[in-house]
């Protein structure tokens, strides 16, 4: 029932009307949230992603996916062992039918008494870190997922920021602990992950927005040599202490002057990542010609932004082009995995990128059937590959 209550106080008609500021007026609203919830404090662990809008996040179906065909492998975690028992109190108080009326509209196949439980919220625009803090401390929520427009309110209203968020200075899971609010950015981890398998030696990140910044970051991180392009040459002062930067007009120059003189010079990037918000407006980041000849050099084509049904502009292009090509349904189904593992306490590590090797080193043996992609039910430990296959089979990625 917490569920329903938070879900019908926290639409987005009410949260533009509540107002999250820097005066003691918003604390009232959110005391009844809390107190409201307080009954149902034996109700399944809350989880959710804020942004503005929000209505359009694939995250909801993807963590409660997991969420449902993990559960009986979660339980054998010390930090559920507790819960199991308020579980089985819980369902002795309220009929099937109840249940059955809570999730019929939502998630159907979700099974009864679940565990836990994610869904969405849209929050007011003038949201500062103080309201974020507020909102999340007074209400149950054990974690959240942060989208546009508050990833950096998110930075500055953690308690702690741990691994490379810290450089990024931009927070995308808040993870509750006690009253401390830990702070992480999975996306660059996510996106990572996602390139890892290609072994790049060079990347041309087009755009120079925030993505971008953490895409620069990680890729530093890792050693592995990049370029920035972007349109205008003033948003390209924050990576030059990365990498090499160049204009779109410098690129362009650069490719036709090759191919007007037949060298074979043309500038050679094997994974070409597109941050730009091009694809809003269904074009390209550069003309056709300059990126046929561009991806005719690379191995990989990325697309950070992704449409609920088909393929983006730039990746159907790729695709026209014999590329192979990801979008952000890749990458966030990526950070959505590692962001669970943070939620569910599956490991903690004091540099968030750990989580990103470690787990590969520690997958444990698979069961012996050949169609299972989850494990034993003697095993104990659930690996970042078993969380990111359900995910995908969530959303029909192959």
């Amino acid at each position: 029932m917490i569920i329903f209550l938070l879900q019908e106080l926290l639409t987005q008609e009410l949260a533009h009307n509540i107002k999250f500021g820097d005066s003691m007026q918003h604390s009232q609203d959110l005391q009844e949230i809390s107190s409201a919830t307080q009954k149902f404090s034996i109700a399944p662990r809350l989880f959710g992603v804020i942004g503005n809008p929000i209505t359009h996040s694939l995250s909801p179906k993807i963590h409660n996916y997991a969420i449902k065909n993990l559960t009986k492998y979660l339980k054998q975690y010390d930090f559920y062992v507790s819960y199991e028992k308020q579980y089985n109190q819980i369902a002795n108080k309220h009929t099937h039918t109840q249940y059955n009326e809570l999730y019929d509209n939502t998630y159907s196949e979700f099974p009864l008494n679940p565990i836990a439980f994610y869904t969405h919220f849209a929050l007011p625009l003038s949201l500062d870190s103080q309201g974020l803090r507020d909102f999340l401390l007074q209400s149950d929520l054990d974690g959240i997922n942060i989208t546009l427009p508050f990833k950096e309110i998110a930075y500055e209203a953690a308690t702690e920021v741990r691994g490379i968020a810290k450089e990024i200075q931009a927070v995308n899971t808040l993870v509750r602990e006690g009253e401390n609010l830990i702070g992480y950015n999975t996306d660059a981890e996510g996106f990572y992950l996602c390139i890892e398998s290609y072994k790049p030696k060079k990347v041309l990140l087009l755009g120079a927005g925030g993505s971008a910044k953490s895409i620069a970051i990680i890729l530093s991180h890792y050693k592995i040599p990049f370029c920035v392009a972007n349109r205008s040459v003033e948003k390209l002062d924050f990576f030059q202490r990365y990498a090499e930067t160049k204009s779109f007009a410098t690129l362009i120059d650069e490719v036709r002057n090759s191919q007007n003189n037949n060298k074979n010079n043309v500038p050679q990037y094997d994974v070409i990542v597109n941050a730009t918000s091009a694809g809003i407006t269904h074009n390209l980041p550069l003309p056709k010609d300059i990126l046929r000849v561009l991806l005719g050099q690379s191995t990989l084509a990325f697309d950070l932004m992704y449409q609920q049904d088909g393929l983006t502009t730039f990746c159907t292009f790729a695709k026209d082009c014999n590329k192979k090509f990801l979008d952000g349904k890749n990458m966030l189904v990526y950070q959505a995995a590692i962001a669970f593992q943070y939620f569910h306490r599956l490991d903690f590590h004091t540099d968030s990128l750990q989580v990103c090797n470690d787990f590969h080193d520690k997958i444990s043996t698979k069961s012996s059937s050949e169609d299972s992609h989850l494990l034993d039910s003697k095993q104990t430990l659930i690996s970042l590959q078993d969380i990111i296959s359900l995910m995908n089979e969530a959303l029909g990625i192959c």
